[in-house]
């Protein structure tokens, strides 16, 4: 994978902030903004913690050639697809297209989406209402993380998804394939 002068992704399966050679002021403005989501995100579970709101959040699974897209975020530890939560008067498809472009920089067709499965889930003391699509696609895109919010995203082989530590709703998708 090579990487252009502003940071953007020309090609390859992979990216992550190792990857960016960008003027120290930018890593600077950049780790900030990694501490500043961390610890709004740990402000958000204590909210959780408190409250236990009813949320909706989507999830999409991406597949190239046999390989599954994985994404690191600065904030939590597991391994995540691209996702988020839906917005006030937003479809969950919606949610999801806007989510994969946000996080990875693939824009798609809403056809390209297929509803894989719904599930209630309670975890970080919210009750969750996920849906979980998949997206197939024919070429390899071309990756693009904000370096704040993302860290790292990645195609990995299908068959090494068991093996890592995966978020909940990720884990279930891999269980739901037979993909160990």
């Amino acid at each position: 994978m090579s990487i252009g002068a502003q940071g953007e992704v020309i090609s390859g399966s992979s990216c992550s902030i190792k990857d960016y050679s960008l003027p120290w002021h930018l890593r600077l403005r950049d780790a900030l903004w990694r501490g500043a989501l961390l610890w709004s995100f740990r402000a958000y579970e204590v909210y959780c913690f408190l409250v236990q709101p009813k949320v909706c959040g989507v999830y999409v699974a991406v597949w190239y050639d046999g390989q599954l897209l994985l994404v690191e975020n600065s904030y939590r530890p597991q391994l995540y697809f691209p996702s988020g939560g839906v917005r006030w008067g937003e479809r969950p498809l919606e949610a999801a297209r806007r989510e994969l472009k946000e996080e990875v920089g693939i824009d798609l067709p809403p056809e390209s989406f297929s509803l894989v499965f719904e599930m209630q889930l309670h975890h970080n003391n919210m009750r969750d209402r996920v849906s979980t699509y998949e997206v197939l696609l024919q070429e390899l895109p071309q990756l693009a993380i904000d370096r704040r919010e993302v860290v790292t995203a990645e195609f990995i082989a299908a068959n090494e998804a068991p093996r890592l530590d995966l978020a909940a709703v990720v884990r279930e998708y891999v269980n739901r394939k037979n993909l160990a």
